[in-house]
């Protein structure tokens, strides 16, 4: 246990155990950023809810434990439903203060701040409709890991349209029915059953029909996007 701010703190053996987990699953440096992250922030947040409650003159703790943290408080008067409220939303709130406050100092000029290795680390946050201008081409099975060690460069010219998917709501209604029709099977309500069962046939064989399966994003609208993500790395 140590005390921070005045506040008793008591580490658990689950957390220590949590960390050290982290740690081992990831296996370098990205494992140790996070676990370090995970422990900052969670001292953050519980702080934020111990500050609160001590502002309404209760008496307050930190715990961290394993997957969780908490402050616990006594109050030593009746507190008003604001004050509550207030103790609750000031965990989350410090936290989101804190990082617009210093939101220019941790900007990330790189484009790959935690020295990814899988190709989704390859791509831009968020993401471009196409995801990459060009299909990448893998050798390793941690692909952009691999892509650095041999020097990747994003490309900076000679796109071509990309042939993307058109997007449809077919699977979320196939989906709903299907759910409907599970809930009326099961409580034996043959008329709503049978109305999705029907629902179902009825999507399933009107989307097969639909010509309207696919579309081309133009060679400029691909340069344009890569243009802004390059500049939007180099700030």
């Amino acid at each position: 246990m140590f005390r921070l701010l005045g506040f008793p703190v008591h580490v658990r053996p689950g957390f220590v155990m949590f960390m050290v987990l982290i740690v081992v699953l990831y296996g370098d440096v990205f494992g140790l950023w996070l676990a370090g992250s995970l422990a900052a922030f969670t001292l953050l947040h519980e702080l934020g809810h111990a500050v609160a409650a001590r502002r309404t003159g209760a008496e307050a703790e930190i715990s961290l434990n394993f997957l969780a943290g908490y402050a616990s408080y006594v109050p030593t008067r009746p507190l008003s439903r604001a004050e509550q409220i207030g103790i609750s939303f000031a965990g989350p709130g410090i936290q989101i203060a804190v990082s617009i406050k210093n939101r220019e100092a941790l900007r990330d000029t790189t484009g790959d701040p935690w020295g990814g290795r899988t190709l989704e680390w390859a791509t831009a946050s968020p993401a471009p409709s196409y995801n990459f201008a060009f299909t990448p081409i893998v050798h390793d099975l941690d692909a952009w890991y691999d892509m650095k060690q041999r020097g990747h460069e994003r490309p900076a010219g000679g796109y071509r349209p990309i042939h993307m998917p058109r997007n449809t709501g077919t699977g979320v209604f196939l989906a709903g029915l299907a759910l409907v029709l599970g809930f009326a099977m099961v409580w034996y309500i043959w008329w709503l059953a049978a109305l999705a069962f029907a629902g179902l046939f009825v999507v399933a064989i009107g989307h097969s029909f639909s010509t309207k399966r696919d579309y081309y994003i133009p060679a400029d609208e691909v340069a344009s996007t890569e243009r802004g993500l390059r500049l939007a790395v180099e700030g």
